[in-house]
């Protein structure tokens, strides 16, 4: 399965908390029967902002597999602000694969 990608970035407990009042939209659109793009947020019911974006695209085919994230995850202190991550996955479908993602 091409999506969600097996890594997820690292998240604050708050953000983690299930009880956290929020709502989340996600979706993909497959292009052709290689390619597929993505998208989704996560928005804060209780500051009326979204706490997270992501969008991301990828192809796979019957050996070869590599996606791409970017992730924003905002954090309200007064202001807001943002950290941005991107994360890249590539795989050789029999023999496996490897990711990384930076800040």
């Amino acid at each position: 399965m091409l999506w969600p990608p097996k890594s997820i970035p690292r998240r604050s407990r708050a953000e983690r908390d299930p009880t956290q009042p929020g709502s989340v939209g996600a979706g993909a659109y497959k292009l052709n029967q290689n390619w597929v793009v993505n998208g989704g947020i996560r928005y804060d019911i209780e500051n009326a902002k979204p706490s997270q974006t992501r969008f991301g695209f990828g192809y796979i085919d019957d050996c070869f597999m590599a996606s791409f994230q970017h992730y924003t995850d905002y954090a309200f202190a007064g202001s807001l602000t943002s950290s941005q991550t991107y994360m890249l996955q590539i795989s050789l479908r029999t023999i496996g694969g490897m990711g990384f993602g930076f800040h």
